[in-house]
């Protein structure tokens, strides 16, 4: 019997001790990091924001981007980076993106635009902004030359000329400098590495582009910074390992560009490093909206009311979630068919809030202020998660969190934003996590005079903490009570019935305004929901329901409360 107890003993009690006091010793650590460096000076919040490339000066050559093949738009991106070294002179044409340009002109009536129809004829125009006549060879398709390509662009300013267009580039006088086709059995992993440490010490240090090679757009900003360009699937543990090392190698705080296979493990591990992600594997012509932005802060036509809480009233805020994602605010949110325009076009009565990128404050300011003036006075913005860029908080090196949150604040102050929605994980055992690393952290955000408050997403359909609140500092973080996130049957009818249920749902919520209870923070999911469901759902809301902002929740909270 003696033995059988021994054996249980060392076989399944020890090892749960052992595990669990790990658990506690992580979670201690955390804890103490935190608090910690929660009372250090912050460094100079303007080094966080995102670099401006020069301004225009004389002309800028415009071309429509639909009439470029994949292999003449990656060349033109990279010219595009290359000048912007110098000063922005190129600009891709489309639709949704041509009004930037002109608005710039009429502004700036010295500047004189010139239309292409070549990309060859571009190319001569520009000849002198490329160094060398050189070029350096690539090879289209999944293989990583086209980022291994980019990186020697940006440090050598040799355009990048995919292998099928090297004739064309040598008739007009380009001569090839380097040769990165791949090699047939040769490691992909150790090619990226090789010339990721040649060019490493002439590398910006403070931005990544983590493109895949397949996706043509988003370089001409990596190639104007002097940025590394590389792409790693989160399942190939030699690439992780390698990225690892250009993370290691990067100043925290610096920004992710791109985007990733695996959202979860990408920004788990980025945010291990003190790196910001942000998503933007679409953007186009990052380099010259970037030369074209100011300081000049955004102005929002919203302004919170103060409201004085009726008993009567259960307090909800409806947000739409994922506008942190830059290449989605810079595209679809502005166009036609969106979420936003069809808002406007269907239903403007009540009170909505959208997440935005703060950094398009800094990069992107013509589109801030276009998207601004376009809304309506019931539509207010959100810094999207979890600040300047997307970060899980409870996992960031305490050390980097504070002028991370400073760089937001200063981001939120120029995109006249004071509310920021936080993307979190929780971990096991839920209690210990907030008390040791959740809560150290809003302190982060709390200590901020730009920052009121907050919200909280986590977990499933980002509603895993149940609308619980949490005060740091005085200030609110409230997190994510009900989600409007469509994950059931298809078919109309299904939808219609689930639209019907949540409406019920949200009716079902209590008038209490001294408590947790009389306030939800409503998530909108872009992607499995329409605007014309969600305006049905409202139509469905009691009386009692009372929508607000998220500026209005948060301060509802704030004045009526009471703290546990």
């Amino acid at each position: 019997m003696t033995r059988i107890l021994l054996d249980f003993i060392r076989g399944k009690v020890l090892p749960l001790l052992t595990a669990f006091a790990v658990t506690v010793a992580g979670f201690a650590g955390s804890y103490i990091s935190f608090k910690q460096y929660l009372l250090c000076p912050e460094e100079e919040m303007l080094d966080y924001l995102p670099e401006r490339c020069p301004a225009p000066e004389g002309e800028i050559y415009l071309i429509d981007s639909g009439a470029l093949n994949t292999n003449e738009y990656v060349m033109i991106t990279s010219l595009q980076g290359i000048a912007a070294q110098t000063r922005a002179a190129v600009f891709l044409l489309d639709a949704n993106r041509a009004r930037y340009v002109e608005d710039y002109l009429l502004e700036h009536p010295g500047i004189a635009a010139v239309r292409f129809d070549n990309p060859w004829e571009l190319v001569r125009k520009c000849m002198g902004f490329i160094a060398d006549a050189g070029c350096v060879v690539y090879e289209a398709g999944s293989n990583p030359t086209v980022n291994m390509a980019a990186t020697v662009c940006g440090a050598e300013r040799w355009l990048m000329v995919e292998k099928s267009l090297v004739p064309k580039a040598e008739s007009i006088g380009l001569s090839v400098m380097r040769d990165l086709t791949p090699d047939a059995g040769g490691d992909p992993v150790a090619a990226q590495r090789a010339v990721y440490r040649e060019y490493r010490d002439r590398l910006c240090g403070r931005f990544i582009l983590h493109q895949r090679p397949e996706v043509r757009y988003g370089r001409d900003y990596a190639v104007a910074v002097k940025a590394p360009c590389l792409f790693i699937d989160e399942n190939d543990p030699q690439g992780v390992a390698f990225r690892e090392e250009v993370f290691a190698d990067t100043r925290a705080n610096s920004m992710l560009f791109g985007w990733t296979t695996d959202e979860g493990a990408y920004v788990r591990r980025a945010s291990q490093y003190g790196l910001n992600v942000v998503a933007s594997d679409f953007c186009v012509n990052l380099s010259f909206m970037s030369a074209i932005s100011s300081d000049t802060a955004a102005t929002q036509k919203n302004r919170a009311e103060t409201i004085t809480a009726d008993p009567s009233k259960h307090y909800a805020a409806i947000v739409m979630s994922d506008g942190d994602n830059l290449q989605w605010f810079e595209g679809a949110f502005p166009s036609q068919n969106s979420h936003f325009q069809k808002r406007l076009a269907l239903d403007t009565s009540f009170k909505m809030s959208w997440t935005a990128p703060p950094a398009a404050a800094a990069l992107e300011t013509p589109l801030l202020k276009r998207v601004y003036q376009s809304a309506c006075a019931n539509d207010c913005f959100i810094a999207g998660v979890s600040g300047i860029g997307y970060i899980n908080p409870s996992q960031y090196p305490a050390r980097y969190l504070g002028s991370f949150t400073a760089s937001t604040g200063l981001a939120m102050r120029q995109a006249d934003m004071s509310v920021v929605a936080l993307l979190d994980n929780a971990s096991s055992p839920r209690w210990l996590w907030e008390a040791a690393q959740l809560k150290p952290a809003l302190a982060y955000y709390a200590k901020d005079k730009n920052i009121a408050g907050g919200l909280i997403q986590s977990g499933d359909r980002y509603a895993g903490l149940g609308g619980k609140i949490y005060f740091s500092r005085g200030k609110p973080f409230i997190s994510c009570g009900l989600s409007f996130w469509y994950n059931g049957p298809e078919g109309a009818a299904a939808k219609q019935e689930w639209v019907e249920r949540f409406a019920a749902q949200v009716n079902a919520q209590p008038a209490d305004i001294r408590s947790a209870r009389g306030y939800t923070y409503i998530n909108v999911h872009p992607w499995s929901t329409s605007m014309e469901e969600l305006v049905e759902m409202v139509s469905m809301l009691d009386s009692h329901i009372e929508l607000v902002t998220a500026e209005e929740l948060v301060a509802l909270v704030g004045e009526n409360v009471c703290r546990p």
